[in-house]
């Protein structure tokens, strides 16, 4: 297995299109093989910067954020993350302190058990090979469960840094009292352009393998019973996700 420590760290200057703005942005990139879930922060940064621009120009139009610190409705919903998000988020768990570590495992624990009392359990970890209305079946039985995200303290995010690709495009326009009951009539999205994280959903993935999405709230289920993902070349890896965002160096 090639060396995945100590790697040198290269800055490299990337120039992309987002929503018609030219944006250059500049990555600290390991050299030589990582583990994939080392690779996720630089597409966290990409989904930031399109959510920030989709922000703006929504604001430009006279729509406001309706999202903030302290509005956690839409940490009950199922929120989807990649293979790779979940072996980071079971690191974060496991880099905790003692007691707060054991009580968000012991949150994990409780939703699993529920679902699985819910005859949930079994669709939601297959939930990659289900159609689409399915999928949306399951996420709206998902939120009347009304379960909180594991991570969510005080109606805010306490991994705020470190939270999935899908939360940080996932910014609404309508009135945040929609969210509680939310529907395809009462919520607004701001559009924000979703390419990081369907890049980051590929990372690691073998070539013609089909990404694998999971719920969050069972990722501590999956990622201890997995092996983890396999180290990845730095440079291979970020040329084609960069290629598929449109990107120039």
């Amino acid at each position: 297995m090639p060396s995945v420590d100590n790697n040198t760290i290269r800055t490299a200057i990337v120039n992309l299109t987002i929503m018609g703005k030219r944006v250059k942005v500049e990555i600290p990139v390991p050299e030589g093989f990582v583990r994939p879930t080392a690779l996720l922060p630089i597409f966290y940064n990409l989904a930031d910067i399109a959510a920030d621009i989709a922000v703006d120009a929504a604001q430009k139009q006279g729509r406001n954020l309706s999202c903030k610190k302290g509005c956690g409705a839409c940490c009950r919903q199922l929120v989807p993350i990649s293979e790779a998000e979940k072996h980071r988020l079971r690191d974060v768990v496991s880099s905790m302190p003692e007691p707060v570590q054991t009580k968000i495992r012991n949150r994990f624990t409780a939703i699993e058990r529920r679902l699985e009392s819910e005859k949930m359990l079994e669709s939601l970890l297959d939930i990659t090979n289900l159609d689409v209305e399915t999928r949306h079946s399951l996420g709206r039985d998902y939120f009347r469960l009304g379960m909180p995200c594991p991570f969510l303290e005080d109606e805010s995010c306490s991994i705020h840094s470190e939270r999935p690709a899908s939360c940080r495009e996932y910014v609404v326009s309508s009135p945040a009292e929609n969210c509680a009951q939310p529907t395809a009539e009462n919520i607004e999205k701001i559009s924000v352009p979703a390419a990081a994280s369907g890049a980051a959903y590929g990372i690691g993935l073998k070539i013609g393998e089909k990404p694998r999405i999971l719920p969050l709230s069972l990722a501590m289920f999956k990622a201890e019973a997995d092996t983890e993902m396999l180290p990845i070349n730095t440079a291979d890896t970020l040329e084609k996700a960069f290629r598929s965002l449109g990107a120039s160096r």
